[in-house]
């Protein structure tokens, strides 16, 4: 009898793989695709998002299997009636290493949620630039084994930028304008409760990298300036940037606004902007996604 319980339990498991699999075999069979044949562009943020769902995925293989894995272990010792020590030990074990795990992904998942939401409000507020003749692409992955991204980049007739957005948390406690309000004097980004530096370093490293590519890909030289942005959070400027400009979002509009020189023309805009656009326009539709991962599991 506990064999036929346990026989129910497994294709009680696997009905519902087997109803995906017809149910990938009868789209399969249809004779349709997606009207798309153009890339799309890269949103804010594309890149956690990817890492969201990856993340995502082992939040959901972990918190799974430890729910199923007692019921396993528990059926095995209750079936052998041997050794019942042994299994509770490896039950023990067990969830200790997988609880462990679903932890250290959980809070991964939130940092990432975290730097989603500041891209995706930073972005947001920069394509409203457009409206001013700008253009603005988001999350250039670079080519170097896709180590780094630049999160924004706005080109205009004033300039090349390369955007660093970094969004962090504020405290329930401590209430104010001071808790809400970060001091870059110079050397650091100070927030309430410590100071930043890895985040100017970063801003002036993806300034670099943008304007040696640049220089590259359209043979002329091309100058990029670093703006290291924090969304949510009043900025204090106590001393003048040294390479990097430090702004809330919202005022990238009027400091754009204060750039009298006007170094590029239209054509060398044109030029930056088709080389841009080539780089950061990589990303299938999620239909064409689906239909490359079925053709290629066939």
């Amino acid at each position: 009898m506990e064999l036929l319980y346990f026989a129910i339990a497994i294709c009680t498991f696997l009905l519902p793989l087997a109803f995906l699999s017809f149910y990938r075999w009868y789209n399969q069979r249809k004779n349709k695709r997606a009207p798309f044949t153009d890339k799309f562009l890269r949103s804010p943020g594309q890149s956690l998002m990817e890492q969201i769902q990856t993340v995502s995925d082992d939040v959901n293989v972990y918190a799974s299997t430890s729910m199923t894995a007692p019921l396993f272990i528990m059926f095995a010792a209750n079936i052998l009636k041997t050794n019942i020590p042994y299994y509770v030990f490896i039950l023990a074990v067990s969830e200790v290493i997988l609880l462990g795990k679903l932890w250290r992904s959980l809070n991964k998942r939130n940092l990432l949620r975290l730097g989603y939401d500041g891209e995706t409000a930073v972005g947001q507020e920069l394509n409203l630039l457009m409206l001013d003749g700008y253009r603005v692409f988001h999350d250039l992955v670079t080519d170097k084994l896709k180590k780094f991204n630049i999160d924004h980049i706005i080109v205009g007739a004033s300039g090349v930028y390369a955007v660093e957005t970094k969004a962090r948390s504020k405290s329930k406690i401590k209430k104010g304008n001071d808790a809400a309000t970060v001091v870059y004097d110079g050397k650091a980004v100070n927030f309430p409760y410590y100071s930043d530096t890895d985040s100017l370093k970063q801003a002036r490293l993806n300034a670099v990298y943008l304007e040696k590519w640049l220089t590259g890909a359209v043979g002329e030289t091309v100058t990029v300036e670093a703006l290291l942005t924090i969304p949510g959070w009043f900025v204090e400027r106590k001393a003048p940037p040294r390479g990097v400009h430090v702004l809330n979002p919202k005022q990238i509009k009027t400091f754009l606004k204060s750039k009298k020189e006007k170094p590029l023309s239209d054509s060398m805009v044109q030029r930056i902007v088709h080389q841009l656009d080539q780089k950061c326009r990589n990303v299938d539709p999620v239909t064409i996604q689906v239909e490359n991962y079925l053709k290629d599991s066939k």
